[in-house]
């Protein structure tokens, strides 16, 4: 995980912070402080949530309630997409390893008599 924010994290950063929409500090806040009470609230009801999601979520969600056209929805749109293409991405590369890994595996529990 350290090594992906190192890679990427600055972007995210950049793109959540400033592309999406400009926010004043109360406006920040105000996202922030949604962000944390949707992530309250799936965590008492055991929903897994990404941080990263809720928080982008509530940035959209300041940003219109300022005024829809305020926000950048070409940028959303994509970040919307991004989500969506990582999932098939992650099953096949998560597939791939398991190739991998379970002949490992199997060597290795025989040389060891199991």
């Amino acid at each position: 995980m350290a090594l992906g924010t190192l890679c990427g994290g600055w972007r995210i950063v950049r793109t959540v912070g400033s592309r999406i929409t400009h926010l004043t500090p109360m406006q920040g806040f105000c996202a922030e402080t949604g962000g944390a009470l949707a992530l309250f609230g799936a965590t008492w009801f055991g929903i897994p949530v990404s941080t990263t999601h809720t928080v982008t979520g509530s940035v959209v969600g300041v940003g219109a309630a300022w005024r829809v056209s305020a926000v950048r929805w070409g940028v959303t749109r994509g970040i919307l997409v991004a989500w969506i293409v990582t999932l098939p991405r992650l099953r096949r590369r998560r597939r791939g390893m398991l190739l991998v890994d379970q002949p490992v595996r199997a060597a290795g529990a025989r040389r060891r008599g199991l």
